[in-house]
């Protein structure tokens, strides 16, 4: 298994991200620059399900800036920009939820030393959340200032809206995202009841 670490502290996350990230809109014209990160990768759906505290189908209702992490003075630009999305509990299929929303923290962008906007991170080709964006959402709670973060690498997939069909949205090579791939929400939602009872 690769050991990696995605999401586990804000300046974790930022250092990971600025190491070698600023970038100018004219080497990524698209608005978006790939990152290779460090993450958690879980061999199982049940290790994966075992080590968040909700698992839910949400909708993307908003995203917003959730704090700005200052790259140190020797660098050529300002610092790392986060984003949260505002994800809307639609279906919780494990744990026990305190509101309606969460609050998903997210990897945003660098802000140039002239304070202009940079590129979008795009890490390990997940692409961010969208406002409208409907997920299946495994999530860890509690992360300071009250934001939560997807557990691993995994955290996030997409639902097939002709079949039901899962795909992770980014790509991990696991043995959740193996396992993920091969069931419908159907079959998920029964198995996590199976784990939840």
């Amino acid at each position: 298994m690769r050991a990696r670490m995605r999401f586990l502290a804000p300046k974790a996350a930022a250092a990971l991200t600025l190491a070698g990230c600023a970038t100018t809109d004219s080497q990524y014209p698209n608005g978006t620059v790939p990152v290779h990160g460090s993450t958690i990768v879980f061999s199982s759906i049940d290790a994966l399900t075992e080590a968040s505290d909700l698992v839910f189908i949400g909708t993307v209702t908003n995203v917003i800036e959730s704090g700005f992490d200052a790259a140190p003075e020797t660098e050529d630009f300002l610092g790392h920009q986060f984003l949260a999305a505002i994800v809307r509990i639609d279906e919780l299929l494990y744990g026990t939820a305190t509101d309606t929303t969460v609050a998903v923290r997210w990897f945003g962008y660098d802000v140039g030393s002239d304070g202009t906007k940079g590129p979008q991170h795009i890490i390990d080709g997940e692409h961010p959340p969208k406002v409208g964006d409907t997920n299946l959402w495994f999530i860890k709670t509690g992360l300071p200032g009250g934001y939560n973060a997807i557990t691993g690498g995994e955290g996030r997939v997409d639902i097939n809206d002709q079949d039901g069909g899962l795909t992770l949205t980014g790509s991990y090579d696991s043995g959740a995202e193996r396992e993920i791939e091969a069931v419908d929400i159907s079959t998920l939602r029964a198995l996590l009841q199976g784990l939840s009872g």
